[in-house]
């Protein structure tokens, strides 16, 4: 049996975790996305809050 063949048969039979695997690798990129979207958010949200408190006010 030639490398070709193989693999062939290997992912001829892969029971459904190729199946798995189109749709667990592109959910988990959505989630790590999703998940480091919010962080930035809310690094720049504090950054914000920070500037607004540290700022002087106009009053004096």
């Amino acid at each position: 049996m030639t490398g070709v063949a193989f693999a062939a048969v290997v992912l001829a039979h892969l029971g459904g975790l190729d199946e798995l695997a189109m749709i667990a690798v592109p959910a988990a990129a959505i989630i790590a996305f999703l998940r480091r979207s919010e962080r930035r958010a809310r690094e720049r949200q504090a950054a914000r809050s920070a500037a607004d408190v540290e700022a002087p006010s106009a009053d004096g």
